[in-house]
C-alpha cells in the first residue's frame, strides 16, 4: 500500500510540474497529444524564429495570453471545431493577422484538440527564455 501512495504522489508531482494540473479542469477533446513531428517542430520554434529570441520570447507569451482568453470559447465549440486547426482558428477571430510571422512557424497540423499539448509546449518554452 505504500508503494502504491508513493507511486501515486509521484505521479500527481510529476502532473503539477510539467502544467497538466492547470487543465484538469478542460474537456478530454482539447487534450489530444501532438505527433511526435509536430512536437519537434514546436520545439525547434526558436531556431526558425527570423527574429531575435526576445521578440520570440515577447510573441510567445502575447499567443498564450490569447489562446487563454479564447479558452472559454474553446470549451464550447471544442465538438464542432476539433479539427480544425488552431492557427486558422486564431485567423477567423481576428485573434492574429497575415502579418504576424509566428503562425507561419506552426504547423496546420497543430489542432484545436491539441491545445493542452501547444500550451504546455508554449509554457515550456516562455519559461526558459525568463
Amino acid at each position: 500500500r505504500l508503494c502504491f501512495l508513493l507511486s501515486t504522489l509521484e505521479l500527481f508531482v510529476r502532473w503539477v510540474k510539467e502544467g497538466l494540473y492547470d487543465f484538469n479542469s478542460l474537456p478530454m477533446a482539447l487534450k489530444v497529444h501532438l505527433t511526435e513531428e509536430d512536437s519537434t517542430l514546436l520545439e525547434q520554434l526558436p531556431k526558425r524564429f527570423p527574429r531575435t529570441s526576445s521578440q520570440l520570447l515577447m510573441e510567445l507569451k502575447e499567443l498564450s495570453d490569447v489562446l487563454l482568453h479564447i479558452e472559454s470559447h474553446l470549451i464550447k465549440e471544442v465538438n464542432k471545431q476539433a479539427q480544425k486547426p488552431l492557427t486558422e482558428l486564431l485567423q477567423t477571430l481576428n485573434l492574429i493577422s497575415d502579418a504576424d510571422r509566428l503562425p507561419d512557424l506552426i504547423p496546420n497540423t497543430v489542432l484545436v484538440c491539441h491545445y493542452v499539448n501547444f500550451r504546455m509546449i508554449l509554457r515550456r518554452m516562455t519559461s526558459i527564455g525568463e
